[in-house]
């Protein structure tokens, strides 16, 4: 649909060194993507500038343990996406 952002995450559960993020945006922004633990704590941040359209990124994954965590994307101009992601180690 038209002006709806998708965010897909994969492989999940993560088992490697990174993730990867597919995420499709009706106008290119830059937009911040922190990866947060059980319990509320931010773990990663990661600025990015996406491109309207498809956009396929990694998340670096080293130093991060096994556990539950939130994966969200947001911008100035889009309300926050987020996707839960489990990673064993």
């Amino acid at each position: 649909m038209p002006g709806r952002e998708a965010l897909a995450v994969y492989p999940n559960p993560a088992t490697g060194f990174s993730l990867n993020a597919s995420f499709t945006l009706a106008a290119g922004q830059a937009v911040l993507i922190p990866l947060t633990n059980a319990v509320g704590q931010e773990v990663l941040r990661q600025p990015a500038q996406l491109q309207a359209g498809a956009n396929t990124f990694q998340v670096p994954l080293p130093g991060i343990g096994s556990g539950l965590y939130l994966l969200t994307v947001r911008g100035a101009n889009l309300p926050a996406i987020t996707r839960r992601v489990l990673v064993q180690q």
